[in-house]
């Protein structure tokens, strides 16, 4: 028997139902690919801002670096301070306290590091 009038294709509301999955799951993935490069990013940054506080942090233990405060060259909104702190229980130590502040993903970050030197 054969039909007459039946089409082999999509209907219009098919089609569109279909385009709107693609979307959907088009922006999904578009914003997880966004985030993971945010993050990565921000990775990046905090790498960065540990090494350069590291290498500062043995220039302030070495004596190499006697200023309380300065900023990272080459880096905008980039910045350190030091303190140093008597330690009672180490006679003839102290504890450097240096926070680095630096700017990532938006926001201004902060970290901050601690060492007892003599």
């Amino acid at each position: 028997m054969i039909r007459h009038g039946s089409a082999g294709g999509f209907t219009l509301l098919e089609v569109l139902a279909a385009l709107l999955i693609a979307a959907v799951a088009l922006a999904y993935l578009l914003e997880s690919q966004i985030a993971g490069i945010r993050l990565a990013n921000a990775t990046r940054e905090l790498r960065e801002a540990t090494l350069l506080a590291k290498a500062k942090m043995q220039e302030l233990a070495a004596g190499i670096e006697s200023a309380e405060a300065g900023a990272f060259e080459g880096r905008e909104r980039w910045a350190w301070e030091a303190r140093r702190e008597e330690v009672p229980e180490a006679l003839g130590m102290e504890k450097v306290v240096l926070t680095v502040t630096y700017f990532s993903a938006g926001a201004d970050r902060t970290l901050v590091l601690e060492q007892i030197v003599p």
